[in-house]
């Protein structure tokens, strides 16, 4: 379903700047957000992306479960922990989510 949101003839532009031509470094410094508020609701509460989002914001900010579960409209905070797990494993199995998990890994550190 969101694979319709994205770009696949230049994925790594996804998120670079978001509908205010904002850049992706100062929208993850604010929170979570490479796409529009109609398409963060269509995401399921335990998506995949949502889980390494939750793990990227985990190891890049101090925040608790709270944060990204509220942020990532994740539902309860141990569903968070529950998340991140999930998507590791998730990574291990599935081509398309290794590539993502890549990306976003060299994304988040392009910011130091």
């Amino acid at each position: 379903m969101t694979e319709s949101f994205v770009d696949w003839e230049s994925p790594g532009k996804a998120g670079v700047t978001d509908g205010e031509g904002l850049s992706l470094q100062s929208t993850l410094k604010r929170g979570w957000y490479f796409e529009t508020e109609e398409f963060r609701e269509k995401l399921p509460k335990g998506d995949w992306r949502k889980g390494m989002l939750a793990a990227l914001i985990r190891k890049r900010a101090l925040v608790d479960n709270g944060w990204p579960a509220t942020r990532l409209s994740m539902g309860a905070r141990n569903a968070v922990s529950r998340s991140i797990k999930q998507s590791k494993e998730f990574v291990k199995s599935d081509r398309i989510a290794k590539r993502v998990a890549k990306e976003l890994e060299k994304m988040s550190k392009s910011f130091d």
